[in-house]
């Protein structure tokens, strides 16, 4: 019997459709959820398949039978609740137009346009799947009517036969209990042995899955193998993926590129799975994933000690090239300091080495506190190289005000910097360039790598940071390990300019780098009839709804009485989101003020928002801050875009559609990590978490601040956190990054 597209079974409806369009997918411990769309026959439907209704996510170009009724939404309109959901591969059952349109969306299929499936249906019609199983590419091209290419049905006919192999593979899993979604990405990792593989090893599996929830997602395949495999507790190749689990968790939550071997014993122990570890080097595993490092007593992940190894290759294989030119005349340099009303002789020691280093080493690094004289440094060898006709690069915070010091000195951030490298090295624009990279201290391990790797060893690199910043937000901490070398290429910043004893915000700026002082204990209590340099107010509170209500409040009653915004920094991105909310509604709510909705937000004039994700068309990065300017009364249509309304962004005006709203998100409160190169003229910091505050949290969001600064929070709690021992938490890393010269 030949199957219909759509048909009913008792009150419930079978759609059988094409994939076309992915809106939303999630998993939690209840399974997967996802909102996607599928063609059937000449109509889409818009499908909401919720949490345990189906095994695997949608792909586009995937055959989906779902099984359900239609509903109707009050805010998202007509969409099909699907009570069960999964995948079919073609068969010969699976109807025409579902088989022309799979050739039609399906990623494999390039070339098979809409005009040839039409084509196929009409020459082969119920005999399609037939032909496409056992035609040869000789008769296809011969057939009448069809007038397709060699080429185009050598694709069609090879990308049918990877099918066979992918069904296979899909009843494999299936029958396993796997993960569905697994399938494409074992069958290219594993070839056609996918399965005699896995049967050797299921927990070869582990290390495709994402590393977002690197426990849960291995607890869940683990019991679908243990079921399945009848595998015992300390089995080697359970225990080897149980160790690669805990490395996934520590490099995914803290950071860390390693673990010491003393806590994977302890864990080992504490899950009672007998392994030896000293068997990882010296026993032949197939598909090897693990390294021990016995020297430094740490283990890590086999891909994590390559990207570190190559690091330091890299790094040292510049350092073995040596000075490429000699010093500058101390006559050029001077001309540049003059326009700060500088010169060499009011510089330290460290500085000028910094410059010096800068101008004349192939690498480089300076690492110093706020107000130590980076920027001046920064701007002296950029100058300087400029004035010279050097090929210099400037690589900075998409978000920080480096034009206040380096007019017309063009900066990317490091990703876009990435991006653009392949083809600036196609034209040879890289070669025998001088790239300076301010905020090393917030790039992780891997970016670190992609840098180093997309640049010719003929480039000098001049890295420039503060360790005692908050670590970068992936993990690795390269700068920080650096800069612990004695080397030569490296200069240590310590004088501070700009301290006036007399200015509080400074003074605890400061005291913050000096162990054990008193001046937490020492700061006023918030009066909100002036503004203070710095002051408190105290509370013992830690629920987010209390501190969320206090810190609206306290924002409305500074943003009212002296007409000045103050940027909120908390710990935790959960209270920042209710802060926002709580903000829009004092702020905004009974005001005649024009504004616009869009999936449940409301952007009013003079908004504060954040880019929480790059926007490729507008070429703005993720976390650049904005003020939304003006909010249009209607749609209106600018080089061939339907905006809405209008950001000021650095002095400029941008117009947004809906959806580039979508890359937005409300910014009255944001996490310190975004603020690392932002100054703000006033902050409240919020002590939500003392778990998540650090001294490198308090360090970085004080020294956000240019005027005036209001703790609020435990005063107790807070001299403790300014009083600790340590700027950052310790990063675990397998391999140390050791300089030669």
């Amino acid at each position: 019997m030949t199957l219909s597209s759509i048909s009913f079974n008792d009150s419930r409806i079978d759609l059988i459709g094409v994939v076309t369009h992915i809106i939303h997918t999630a998993r939690d411990n209840r399974g997967v959820f996802a909102i996607f769309q599928i063609k059937v026959k000449r109509t889409k439907f818009v499908v909401v398949a919720e949490f345990g209704s189906m095994k695997s996510f949608p792909d586009v170009g995937d055959i989906w039978l779902v099984t359900g009724e239609h509903k109707t939404d009050n805010t998202y309109g007509s969409q099909f609740k699907a009570e069960k959901a999964h995948k079919l591969l073609p068969d010969k059952d699976t109807p025409l137009d579902v088989l022309a349109d799979f050739l039609v969306f399906g990623a494999a299929f390039t070339g098979i346009t809409r005009h040839y499936a039409n084509k196929l249906v009409k020459v082969f019609g119920n005999n399609l799947y037939s032909t496409l199983e056992h035609a040869s590419i000789d008769e296809l091209t011969a057939t009448k009517g069809m007038n397709l290419s060699k080429s185009i049905a050598h694709n069609l006919l090879n990308s049918w036969t990877k099918l066979a192999d992918e069904s296979e593979l899909i009843e494999y899993f299936d029958a396993k209990g796997f993960p569905l979604e697994l399938v494409e990405t074992a069958r290219q990792l594993f070839g056609k042995d996918a399965i005699e593989l896995l049967n050797k090893n299921p927990y070869l599996l582990y290390p495709i899955i994402s590393i977002k929830a690197p426990n849960r997602h291995w607890k869940e395949l683990d019991r679908s193998i243990r079921k399945s495999f009848k595998i015992k507790k300390s089995d080697r190749r359970r225990a080897i993926s149980f160790i690669e689990s805990l490395l996934y968790s520590a490099y995914r939550e803290h950071g860390h590129m390693a673990l010491p071997i003393g806590t994977i014993i302890d864990a080992l122990e504490e899950s009672n799975i007998s392994f030896s570890l000293n068997s990882i080097n010296t026993q032949s595993d197939e598909f090897q994933t693990l390294c021990l490092n016995k020297d430094k007593s740490k283990i890590q992940i086999l891909g994590h000690s390559a990207i570190e190894g190559t690091i330091s290759f890299l790094l040292n294989k510049r350092v073995s090239l040596g000075e490429t030119v000699q010093a500058f005349n101390t006559a050029e340099i001077d001309i540049v300091l003059s326009k700060s009303e500088l010169s060499l002789e009011r510089m330290t020691a460290q500085q000028i080495k910094a410059i010096s280093n800068g101008l004349t080493k192939t690498l480089s690094f300076v690492d110093g506190p706020n107000n130590s004289g980076k920027k001046l440094i920064i701007q002296v060898i950029a100058e300087v190289l400029l004035n010279n006709g050097e090929n210099l690069w400037l690589i900075s915070s998409p978000s920080g005000d480096d034009g206040e010091y380096l007019s017309g000195i063009g900066k990317e951030s490091v990703n876009t910097f990435i991006n653009n490298s392949s083809k600036r090295n196609k034209a040879d624009a890289l070669k025998n360039s001088i790239v300076v990279v301010n905020d090393a201290h917030t790039i992780d391990a891997l970016m670190f790598y992609k840098l180093l790797k997309c640049l010719p060893l003929s480039a000098r690199l001049c890295f420039v940071g503060d360790h005692r910043k908050l670590p970068p937000v992936g993990p690795g901490y390269v700068f920080g390990q650096l800069i612990s070398n004695k080397s030569e290429l490296i200069t240590h910043l310590k004088h501070q300019y700009g301290c006036a004893p007399d200015n509080l915000l400074t003074h605890i700026s400061s005291s913050l780098l000096v162990k054990g002082n008193d001046e937490i204990n020492k700061l006023p209590s918030a009066n909100f009839t002036e503004i203070q340099d710095v002051s408190i107010y105290e509370t013992k509170e830690t629920s987010q709804e209390i501190l969320s209500n206090i810190a609206a409040n306290i924002w409305l009653e500074m943003y009212l009485n002296f007409n000045k915004s103050y940027q909120l920094i908390c710990a935790h991105s959960a209270l920042c989101d209710q802060i926002n909310k709580h903000v829009q509604q004092l702020r905004f709510t009974k005001k005649n003020v024009i504004s616009f909705t869009s999936n449940e937000k409301t952007y009013y004039e003079g908004e504060q928002v954040i880019f929480i994700r790059k926007n490729q068309y507008l070429k703005i990065q993720s976390g650049q801050m904005a003020i939304v300017y003006k909010v249009y009364d209607a749609p209106i249509l600018l080089r061939g875009r339907e905006c809405v309304l209008s950001i000021k962004v650095n002095h400029k005006l941008l117009d947004l559609t809906k959806d580039d709203l979508e890359c937005l998100s409300f910014s009255y409160a944001i996490n310190a990590y975004k603020v690392q190169s932002y100054k703000f003229e006033n902050t409240i910091l919020v002590l939500d978490n003392f778990y998540l505050i650090s001294k490198s949290w308090l360090y970085t969001a004080i020294n956000a601040s240019r005027s005036s600064l209001i703790f609020i929070g435990d005063r107790d709690a807070l001299n403790k956190k300014f009083n600790s021992t340590d700027f950052n938490r310790a990063r675990y890393f397998g391999t140390p990054l050791e300089l030669v010269g």
